[in-house]
């Protein structure tokens, strides 16, 4: 087949035909896209070729399944594709497909044509039902996969129905991975689950589960009879986003770490033998929730290993030391509780499992030790300078630590709560008369040398004391105290005050072996996308506002309150050498940087760095922080939606003026040494973020994903199921990340405390059409949307929703890294479905009633918080504090008003905009929407929108012929007479917005105003990144704005110069003409007022100061039309001969005119 490129066709299909009859024919689909040139100069004949073919096969099929496929006699391996040139384009041709290494009843037939479905069923058998998804990429790009993988990891065999259509499915044991899809009519994917016994039975059908949220969790129950099986159930994107994985295991899981076969019995007598680093599923028949192990014949003590049924679901089962009285000598028991896994797990001692070292230092007096008040089995008594290694008696009791002198007539004290340091002090008589006869079995630690190094193990001791004393009467003090030695919780007793001291004090760190800080003032990351010659965010960490610091003991520096520091830094600009304060209990003399009042010492002016890290080592332990002072993130995306995407918000008014500035974030972690330790023990691990504000428009969101993920992501997709199916696969023991080996690597926290995080986030599902290419509009909108739409979220738009996530606190954890994972993640994942209503309510549509609220309210906690403050700190402080809340609930109720009432009238707004449905004025409104609110602009907005309206008339129609010939002509004249009417009423509403939003910004006390840290980069034609130059930023962005990046879209920058400072006039030069511009002071905006085209001309030339144009040929008809506006005309005077003669030797350098 022969093409022109005359040809009306803009899609031909070329079959190639093959010489051997036996081999199919190949198509190719070639379109043909008209090359169309913004430059008027160029004329376009049709005589001369001006198209572009873009050639490409009729299909790609991508085989997304966990098995091979067959199709035209060719394997498809997992995550492989193949080009299918058999396919004719311009037929509905029948795609044959045959799943291999399934059943004999493994074919199915999708339908393959031009308007194709996105998503279309492909029924496999009788039983199977697949999907295909198709992408419109110049050619149909077909993913071949299940909506579920189903992963049964329980030994049972497993039934599923679909809840709306009642259609079951088998799953077998021995089949791991099942492709599973419900019923088109089951839209949220609510299904049942059922089991098939051993013994043939089939349980009844478990509540309805819906698979449709991805990232979800929980437990299905199934019952046959007495018999309860409690099914675990985790939901996961693939990493190939069209596919869920559902695992589907046992909820209890014991794991046993040790050496030794143990077998559990269970409450109701059911038993469970666990081999030695192995694991086995767990299925109670009864809610009772005791349980014993028996070790080579020896029986430990019962334990409850869940909560009973009638106790709270969420209350934590805590770990357990038993004690085995044999070899064995101790057995750990640690639980880890998720969502969907209940995991047992069994492991040998190790040091610090031990609940405490009891420690009676006493010289007169024995100590009796008991489980709980109404337990005098499980008791013991200490006698003086002994000690025991101390493990509940009774696991399953409550488990609280009575202790009480022996023979003093006195109740017991007070528990001791192992959980954390505490102290106290007792009285008891001298000679305390008792006599005392204890045999008891207790535990001696010992240190063994491994192939690893040093290790603790425990002995058995039994020791039998009989004791006799007498009183005198006289009282005695008594101290005990509770701390950690290392890993080991100990309770000492003593009549020594000074050790109590010393043991709360611990030990002293020394002196540093190393300490530096490293510190950069500010840094500046900038993403790039240089294929498409643009630059996507620039990332600015940068120093704080000024602070002011006093020089305390031990040179510490300490830094004062907001309040103080604005009265510091008022004196310090006015005249720093000579500067003295006293106002109030303020006294200072900047002149030697002094203050005496309400701190005394040394001051000095400074900043918090962008980026500072400290580290400090000394012989006893490792200190590590980071700050960073302030950071920001742009959106550089020309005409974006919000410029700012991320920046820190100022404290609330209540507490700023008492509270000191803070970096923006703020990290310590303290790790202790010592060789004696078995694990690391980090003492604390804290994270300190202020609140923020994050913005982010759909555009934004594309490009980075754009940028980041989608460049390889097409070539790793075999990768990415292999790696998947892989996972899938693994033995019940590493698949779950609840059932991590227990004896891996462990770590001690002391304190782990995560700061609340408070975000104001905005998310706008529109961007500025010119943001995104084509290839980046369809591949990475489509993987947005079924990201999204795998999650189970609907893309909308909210405005200023606060996400407040609560603070994580974690006191005395023992755990390894998997673990302590878990625990973060669990705490976080519950934060974010609790802040889900704010999302629900902070939709954008017919404004935001969730900021009103919050606005009322808060003022109303300010009026009372803020008195209450300033009355502690006295009476100046008070009158303060009750004017900053008077202040705080005129502007919270004022602006909250408003500013729901300005919110309103703009979704009105943009109502009226979708109306025109034209494209280009809904982006330039969003951009002027989140402008900074001057009335200025509003007003200059309002006239622009009406002056277009009005001569939308005419250019719609006259750029729709342009565009798309006499349909666009139709187009366009319907366009204008919609935009005559709805233009003009929109920029009224919009100017009534901007107003009401004005308002709220100007009563608001904590309003910050941000501003674009530096332009965009300025990339030349080339794409070849150079240094930062901030002039051809400035020049480049300004080319931007002209006529709403019309002229960006044809013109590259070359040169500007600035003639003349007020009102701002610009001379700009581009590869394409010489413009002057002039900024509008009432419009913040800028208008061209001269402007020469180089094709058109010979050259420029100075006549005086005044730049003539010099035109190739004489000027139609029309030109001179033109010249009676000033932006036509031939000649433009400027201000002096210097900018002048500066101007004419910039655009002689610029451009070559050859004259």
């Amino acid at each position: 087949m022969m093409l022109h490129w005359m040809s009306d066709e803009a899609l031909s299909v070329v079959k190639c035909t093959s010489h051997e009859s036996t081999q199919p024919h190949h198509h190719l689909k070639v379109l043909k896209e008209t090359e169309l040139y913004d430059n008027s100069d160029v004329k376009i004949s049709s005589d001369r070729p001006h198209h572009v073919f873009h050639i490409y096969p009729p299909a790609v099929l991508v085989n997304l399944l966990p098995v091979s496929v067959t199709v035209f006699n060719e394997v498809v391996g997992e995550g492989k594709d193949v080009t299918l040139f058999q396919l004719d384009p311009l037929q509905v041709e029948s795609l044959k497909i045959t799943l291999n290494d399934v059943s004999q009843d493994s074919c199915g037939v999708v339908p393959v044509f031009d308007e194709m479905d996105e998503y279309t069923r492909l029924k496999i058998g009788d039983t199977m039902e697949l999907s295909v998804h198709r992408e419109n990429l110049g050619y149909h790009k077909l993913s071949l996969f299940a909506p579920y993988w189903m992963i049964n990891k329980t030994e049972l065999n497993l039934e599923y129905r679909d809840f709306e259509s009642k259609k079951k499915t088998f799953h077998h044991s021995g089949q791991e991975i099942m492709c599973y899809s419900c019923d088109p009519s089951n839209q949220t994917s609510r299904i049942q689950f059922s089991a098939k016994l051993w013994d043939s039975r089939h349980t009844e059908w478990s509540a309805v589960t819906s698979l449709s949220a991805a990232g979800s969790r929980g437990c299905a129950r199934l019952k046959c009879g007495n018999v309860i099986h409690d099914l675990g159930i985790r939901i996961q994107l693939s990493k190939f986003t069209l596919t869920k994985i559902v695992t589907i295991t046992p909820y209890y899981l014991i794991i046993n770490e040790t050496k030794h076969y143990i077998k559990c019995v269970l409450g109701d007598d059911s038993t469970v033998e666990v081999q030695s680093k192995n694991v086995r599923a767990v299925w109670p028949r009864t809610n009772d929730p005791s349980m014993h192990i028996i070790i080579e014949g020896v029986k430990s003590k019962t334990f409850m290993y869940r909560n009973a049924a009638s106790d709270d679901k969420n209350k934590i089962v805590e770990n357990v030391l038993l004690k085995m009285r044999s070899d064995v000598v101790a057995i750990v028991v640690e639980f880890n509780i998720t969502q969907h896994a209940h995991v047992i797990t069994f492991s040998p001692y190790y040091a610090g499992a031990m609940p405490a070292m009891i420690v009676n230092a006493c010289d007169s007096c024995a100590i009796r030790i008991r489980q709980n008040t109404m337990s005098t089995k499980e008791q013991f008594e200490l006698q003086p300078h002994e000690s025991i290694m101390y493990t509940w008696g009774d696991p399953a009791a409550t488990r609280s630590l009575w202790w009480s002198v022996v023979g003093n007539n006195e109740q017991c004290r007070k528990p001791i709560i192992l959980a954390k340091n505490d102290s106290g002090s007792f009285k008891f008589p001298v000679g305390l008369k008792t006599t005392t006869s204890v045999e008891e079995t207790s535990w001696m630690i010992a240190t063994e040398e491994t192939e690893d190094g040093f290790t603790e193990v425990l002995s058995e001791s039994s020791m039998v004391v009989s004791t006799t004393s007498t009183s005198t009467g006289d009282m005695v003090a008594g101290y005990w105290v509770s701390f950690l030695d290392h890993l080991q919780r100990v309770v000492l007793f003593t009549q020594d005050r000074d050790v109590v001291e010393s043991a709360k004090a611990g030990e002293e760190t020394g002196l540093p072996i190393l300490d530096f800080t490293l510190s950069l003032k500010s840094i500046g990351v900038s993403l790039v996308n240089n294929a498409k010659k643009k630059e996507i965010a620039y990332i600015g960490i940068t120093q704080s506002s000024v602070i002011w610091e006093v020089k305390k003991k031990r040179n510490k520096w300490i830094t004062l309150n907001n309040e103080i520091i604005s009265l510091l830094e008022e004196e310090y600009k006015k005249n720093p050498k000579v500067a003295s304060i006293n106002k109030g209990k303020l006294i200072a003399d900047l002149s030697i940087m002094q203050i005496s009042s309400p701190y005394k010492g040394q001051l000095r002016r400074t900043y918090y760095d962008g980026l500072s890290v400290h580290f400090k080592l000394n012989e006893k332990q490792i200190e590590l922080g980071a700050k960073i002072g302030h950071i920001q993130v742009d959106n550089q995306l020309p005409f974006s939606v919000y410029p700012q995407v991320l920046y820190p918000l100022p404290p609330p008014p209540t507490v700023a003026s008492t509270c000191e500035p803070k970096p923006f974030i703020e990290g310590s972690v303290i790790i202790r040494r010592s060789e004696k330790l078995s694990m690391a023990h980090i003492q604390y691990a804290g994270l300190l973020i202020q609140e923020m504000s994050l913005n982010v428009d759909l555009g934004f969101l594309l490009s980075i994903i754009s940028f980041f993920t989608l460049r390889n992501s097409q070539s790793r997709l075999g990768e990415y199921v292999a790696s998947q199916k892989k996972e899938a696969l693994l033995p019940l023991r590493d698949f779950s990340s609840s059932g991590k080996a227990i004896t891996d690597y462990r770590y001690f926290f002391t304190l782990i405390h995560f700061s609340p995080i408070k975000i104001r986030l905005s998310f706008n599902i529109r961007s500025y059409g010119k943001n995104l290419d084509p290839e980046e509009d369809t591949v990475a909108k489509q993987a947005l949307n079924l990201l999204l739409h795998s999650l189970g979220v609907v893309l909308t738009s909210v405005q200023e929703t606060e996400m407040k996530f609560a603070y994580l606190h974690l006191e005395y954890q023992q755990a390894t890294l998997d673990r302590l994972k878990d625990k973060i993640m669990k705490h976080y994942t519950a934060q974010t479905l609790y802040q889900i209503y704010s999302l629900i309510f902070g939709l954008d549509m017919l404004g935001n009633p969730v900021s009103l609220v919050r606005g009322v309210a808060g003022g109303a906690i300010d009026l009372f918080y803020e008195p209450y403050k300033g009355v502690v700190l006295g009476g100046d402080e008070f009158l303060q504090g009750l004017g900053i809340g008077l202040m705080s609930f005129l502007g919270g109720t004022v602006g909250g008003i408003a500013g729901a009432g300005a919110k309103v009238t703009g979704a009105v707004g943009d109502v009226f905009a979708k109306l025109t449905f034209d494209e280009e004025f809904i982006d330039r409104r969003q951009q002027q929407k989140t402008a900074p609110p001057k009335l200025g602009s509003k007003f200059g907005g309002f006239a622009k929108n009406l002056f277009q309206g009005v001569t939308g008339v005419v250019t719609q129609p006259v750029k729709g012929v342009k565009e798309e010939g006499v349909f666009g002509l139709a187009k366009g004249m319907g366009k204008g007479v919609v935009g005559l009417v709805l233009r003009p009423t929109g920029g009224l509403i919009d100017l009534a917005s901007g107003g009401l939003d004005t308002v709220r910004r100007g009563t608001s006390l904590n309003n910050v105003e941000v501003i674009q840290m530096r332009p965009p980069r300025f990339i030349d034609k080339e794409g070849i990144l150079t240094p930062y130059s901030s002039k051809k930023a400035f020049g480049s962005a300004l080319l931007l704005l002209l006529e709403d990046g019309a002229y960006a879209s044809t013109d590259y920058y070359t040169d500007h110069l600035e003639i003349a400072p007020d009102p701002m006039h610009i001379l700009l030069i581009t590869d394409m003409r010489v413009i002057v511009v002039q900024r509008s002071r009432l419009f913040q905006g800028w208008s061209i007022t001269w402007e020469v085209v180089h094709s058109k001309v010979k050259g420029i030339q100075l006549n005086g100061v005044t730049l003539e144009a010099i035109y190739k040929s004489k000027r139609s008809g029309f030109d001179k039309l033109q010249q009676l506006y000033p932006k036509y005309n031939e000649r433009y005077q400027l201000p002096n001969v210097g900018v002048a003669r500066e101007a004419i030797d910039l655009i002689t350098k610029a451009v070559d005119y050859n004259l």
